[in-house]
Order: structure tokens, then C-alpha cells, then sequence
């Protein structure tokens, strides 16, 4: 007999499920499989969905629907059930839960937390939870503009407690009895009416933004020209090392974790002098790009303000990832591809390779539209095996044109140029519609959005930076996700590409020591 009996705040699903009946019981909100005691089960807010589900494939309910809606939590939930549950904490993930506790209890010791949990876990709702715990009477969100509209929806949909959530679009839009959400970019603008506030609570999304010292938001965030003043900080991202360790010192510094830069780079960043060649002739600088003491830092970060879980430790249902490398034929390429590989052998012996290789977009642009011609075979074929895929790649030409070949398939994109609206009615009709097939640009549609309608992600091209690509192949591989993801990127060989390929994934290797002890 299949039954369905309830256990405090879960549905548990008791009887055998064949893979299409599994399949739809994934789709119910809140459901999820506990690999060790092999239990399916779901949320109790999703009573209606289990009721049809119920229905579908007899099932047997081991309780009283109506007495059920009766109970407290049903008459507290009203008519806004799926809008608003009871409270978040009984939508969480039991990691979520904790690092929601952990964060109050850093907060005892430091100021500032960085939730760097891996891509896809939900540092949004965690940190929105955190928001239900603390009541700021001041609170103020800043994230990439892409993201903004997200935001938005997230804490109206999750915060316990009334509050009136704003985008301001001028400083005089902006109102300090709200929670205001503004992008990095437009910092600036509203410097003058910032830096008076004591904020009680800031959150900044995306806080990898913050890795250069030079850049105008860093400033405005943590240096000199610093305009934004709170009791306790929340940064969010996944990625918080995108390249090298250097990009972590301003963070730190602004946190008082590690406010010596000399020693910093002495002991994280391999620190050495080596020869450049300029205009001016020879100069000696100080090569701070490398990387050493990666245990030493992650242990420094996880003691202080670091709180960081894996999806494979922490979600051992979720599916595995996959990665491969295509390579395609050269077959009327032949030409163009000899002569990048010719041009990249010169690049090589620059002292200076990432301003060099920065010097080949041209080609590795023409390269890529070459690209188009086998892709659309490849995800042709792909289509034909899955219900949809996610397509990134660099340069806007090759997105139209990859439009252009795909339009059979009535392709929705994203890239720098989307608006905020369009953005999310993009990821709408792809998430929910049917829609199957999104194309978008590495940073614009890489980050901060959910795609796991679809298990397969292509890249046409890939960003030099390892945690770019992370976060592009995280936006299928995260919290929802029932499939199998595949990753696939199309090179020839021996090109930039290739290169390419090769060093983030040494890249990629470093950073995990850091951040999460090779694991």
C-alpha cells in the first residue's frame, strides 16, 4: 500500500514510487530524498500539491485534509499559504538552519560574516532568515543590478514581519524606514544620503564585486571614499577567491581579519619580484599573483568570519555534475585556427600573457562565430535527448548569432544590455514555459539566477576568471535540481580556448585548498 502520513512539519511518503511518479513528486515544493534513510518527503505547506499528487497516482492520505487546514499553522498561513509560511525556518534545509544559528552566534564575536557557501545552497534565504532574527530597524542590500528585482521578490515573499521593501531609482526615492536594495554601480549616486545612516544591518550580494582596491566600489564599500556605515555586515558569494588570494585582502582588511598587506601577500600570495619588460625599459615589481599557505588562510578564514558548505557534503541528494571538454573538428576552420594557434605560440613568450592573451578577443570572437555552425548540431542533438539547455558565451555577436541559428526553438537570452524586467521574464518563460533554450553572456546571465530547468549547460566560450565559469555552470547545478548536469564546453584544440581550459582548472585547484581544504 502506498501512504502518505505526516510527521510534524514534512509529508513522508511511505511505498514505492516508479521513476515518472518520482519524477512528478520532485516537482512539489519542498520535496526532497534522503539518500541515507531513503525516505522521500515534502514540506507540509505544500498540502494542495501532495493532495493532487495524491489523486493522480493513488496514494493513500494517513490524515484528515480538513482537519488538517484547521490546524494552527493552516489558520495562521490563511489564504497566502504558498506565499508566506509560517515562518522561513520551517522552509529551510537543515544546513540552511544551522548556518542561520551560526551566523548569530559569529555575530556574538565579529561584525561581519561571509557566507561562502557553495553556488546554488540558498545564501539568499539564509540570509534573509537572518534579516526574521534580527528586525533591523535600518537594513540596506547591495548587489549586482541583474540581481536587484530578485531581491525583491525573495524578501517579500520570505520576511516575517511587515516591512516595505524598495529599489529607489534617485537618492530621493530613498527611504531609511525601508529595506532598500541598490547595485554597486549606482553607489555613487547615492553616497550623500548613505554615509549619514548607521545602518543595523547591510548585506552585500555578490560581495566577489568587492576584490580590486582600485575599483570605485570597493572605495565606496571599504576604503577611503567609504560611504556606507553599519553595526553588523553580511557578505554573500559563492566565489569568494574568483582568481588568486590578493582578491580576498580587502575584505579582510575592512573586516580586521589581516590588516598588514605586506605580510598578507608575504604568506598567501607567494610574494616575489620578478623582471617586466616596458617601454621605459626593465622595472622589478612585486609579483603578488601566485598563492601559498592555502591551508594556513582557509583556517584563518573558517575560525573567524568564513562559514562555507559544499553541495556534496551538504546535499547528497542533488545530482552530480559533469564536466567535458568538446573538442570540435576544424573542418572549415582549418585556416583560422592555425593561425590563432600561430598567434597564440608568440603570445606565450610575452612576460606579460594575460594582457597578451586580452590582445587576441578579436580572433577568439572570430573563432567562436566559426564555433556556431557545429553548435547548433551539438545542441540539436542534445534537444532531441533533453528537455532544454542553457547556452553561455562571451562576445554579444556571437549570442545573435547563435539566436539567428537557434530561432527554431524560440531562444530567450540575457546579456549586459537586458533589462531588469525583461531579464526575469527571460528566466520565467524558461524556468516555467516552454521555452528551451536560454542564451546569455557569461557575467550578465552567469550569476544570480536559477535555470535548473535544465540539466545540460554549453559554452561557446569561457571566461579566463575560474569562478565566472563556476558560477555560470552553478545556475542548473543548485537546490531543485533532479537531473543529472552536464557541463560542456566546445573548443579546438591548441587554441585559447584550450589554454584556457587548462589553467582554470589549475586555478580552480587552488582555490579549493583555500576555501575549502582540497576537498
Amino acid at each position: 500500500m502506498k501512504q502518505i502520513t505526516t510527521a510534524t512539519t514534512h509529508f513522508i511518503m511511505k511505498g514505492f514510487m516508479d521513476r515518472q511518479e518520482w519524477l512528478d513528486f520532485m516537482q512539489i515544493p519542498g520535496a526532497e530524498y534522503n539518500k541515507k534513510s531513503r525516505v522521500n518527503s515534502c514540506m507540509v505547506y505544500s498540502l494542495d500539491d501532495i493532495t493532487l499528487f495524491a489523486n493522480q497516482y493513488d496514494w493513500k492520505l494517513d490524515f484528515d485534509v480538513i482537519a488538517l487546514k484547521s490546524d494552527l499553522w493552516y489558520n495562521v498561513l490563511g489564504s497566502n499559504a504558498n506565499h508566506c509560511p509560517i515562518s522561513v525556518n520551517d522552509n529551510l534545509y537543515s544546513f540552511q538552519s544551522s548556518g542561520v544559528l551560526e551566523m548569530q552566534s559569529r555575530f556574538t564575536d565579529y561584525d561581519n560574516i561571509l557566507l561562502a557557501d557553495e553556488m546554488g545552497l540558498g545564501k539568499t534565504i539564509q540570509a534573509i532568515q537572518a534579516i526574521n532574527e534580527c528586525r533591523p530597524e535600518t537594513a540596506l542590500i547591495v548587489c549586482p543590478a541583474s540581481l536587484k528585482l530578485n531581491w525583491k521578490t525573495e524578501l517579500e515573499q520570505w520576511l516575517d514581519y511587515q516591512v516595505s521593501v524598495s529599489i529607489p531609482k534617485s537618492p530621493e526615492k530613498f527611504n531609511p524606514d525601508h529595506i532598500n536594495i541598490i547595485n554597486y554601480a549606482s553607489l555613487k549616486k547615492f553616497a550623500a544620503i548613505l554615509k549619514p545612516i548607521k545602518f543595523d544591518l547591510v548585506i552585500f550580494d555578490e560581495s566577489h564585486y568587492l576584490k580590486s582596491p582600485k575599483a570605485n566600489r570597493t572605495k565606496l564599500c571599504f576604503g577611503c571614499k567609504k560611504v556606507i556605515n553599519s553595526r553588523k555586515r553580511i557578505f554573500l558569494t559563492g566565489t569568494p577567491i574568483l582568481n588568486r588570494p590578493i582578491e580576498l585582502f580587502p575584505l579582510l582588511k575592512d573586516c580586521g581579519i589581516e590588516t598588514n598587506w605586506q605580510r598578507y601577500v608575504k604568506t598567501f600570495c607567494d610574494a616575489k619580484e620578478r623582471l617586466v619588460y616596458t617601454p621605459k625599459g626593465r622595472v622589478n615589481v612585486l609579483d603578488i599573483s601566485g598563492s601559498s599557505n592555502g591551508e594556513k588562510l582557509q583556517k584563518i578564514l573558517r575560525s573567524t568570519i568564513m562559514i562555507r558548505r559544499l553541495k556534496k557534503d551538504v546535499l547528497t541528494q542533488l545530482p552530480e555534475k559533469i564536466q567535458q571538454i568538446v573538442f570540435l573538428p576544424e573542418n572549415g576552420s582549418i585556416a583560422n585556427v592555425k593561425k590563432e594557434r600561430l598567434e597564440f605560440a608568440e603570445t606565450l613568450k610575452n612576460p606579460n600573457l594575460a594582457l597578451a592573451i586580452s590582445n587576441l578577443s578579436e580572433i577568439r570572437q572570430e573563432n567562436a562565430l566559426r564555433k556556431i555552425k557545429f553548435a547548433k548540431e551539438y545542441i540539436d542533438n542534445l534537444l532531441e535527448q533533453k528537455s532544454k539547455v542553457v547556452i553561455f558565451a562571451w562576445h554579444k555577436v556571437v549570442i545573435d548569432n547563435l539566436l539567428e541559428e537557434l530561432k527554431g526553438y524560440d531562444p530567450v537570452s540575457i546579456t549586459g544590455s537586458t533589462k531588469l524586467e525583461d531579464r526575469q521574464k527571460a528566466v520565467d518563460e524558461f524556468q516555467n514555459g516552454k521555452c528551451r533554450v536560454i542564451i546569455g553572456n557569461i557575467k550578465a546571465m552567469g550569476q544570480g539566477l536559477t535555470l535548473h530547468a535544465a540539466g545540460d549547460v554549453v559554452f561557446l566560450e569561457m571566461d579566463w576568471t575560474p569562478g565566472n565559469n563556476t558560477q555560470a555552470e552553478d545556475r542548473i547545478h543548485r537546490i531543485g535540481q533532479t537531473e543529472l548536469c552536464h557541463i560542456h564546453y566546445l573548443v579546438y584544440a591548441e587554441t585559447v580556448d584550450a589554454y584556457i581550459a587548462k589553467k582554470v582548472a589549475g586555478k580552480k585547484k587552488v582555490i579549493e585548498k583555500i576555501l575549502d581544504g582540497g576537498k
